[in-house]
């Protein structure tokens, strides 16, 4: 499990690449952090531990988070990405009808495909899509509610 998430660190850093990648880790020390150390780190040499500090700036710099979402998998947890707080173009009357409508809409479709007796591949992807997109609309409000707080 952990020469995986290794791996897909450095995968991340081979594409970013790697030489410009090592240089950017330590910004704020005298030296940048080697290239072969960094190489070291993730090709796991003897010797050469890579830190949870580093792993964190691969993915922050590289912007490459299959690392963070295989971390996350192996609690059972799933993370989002917050949407924004509620546009200014939209009230907070607008965006719980917009909730509201969306869930109904969302429970109907469900519905009807347990109704037949069968979800298809199909309609499963699109349910997904559909929660994901239902999913963004309450964090919205969620963000909305914690600014005023």
């Amino acid at each position: 499990m952990m020469d995986e998430l290794i791996d897909l660190l450095d995968g991340a850093a081979k594409r970013y690449p790697i030489k410009a990648l090592a240089s950017e880790l330590l910004p704020n020390k005298r030296e940048d952090k080697a290239e072969s150390t960094l190489r070291g780190e993730l090709n796991r040499q003897p010797g050469h531990k890579l830190g949870l500090v580093t792993a964190i700036l691969i993915m922050k710099k590289t912007g490459d988070l299959q690392a963070l979402d295989r971390i996350e998998a192996m609690f059972n947890r799933v993370a989002f990405v917050l949407p924004p707080p509620i546009p200014n173009s939209m009230t907070v009357t607008e965006l719980l009808g917009r909730m509201t409508r969306e869930f109904g809409e969302h429970m109907q479709s469900i519905s009807q495909s347990i109704r037949k007796g069968t979800v298809t591949r199909d309609e499963a992807r699109r349910g997904l899509h559909e929660l994901t997109q239902l999913m963004e609309l309450f964090l919205m409000m969620q963000a909305h509610l914690e600014a005023l707080t």
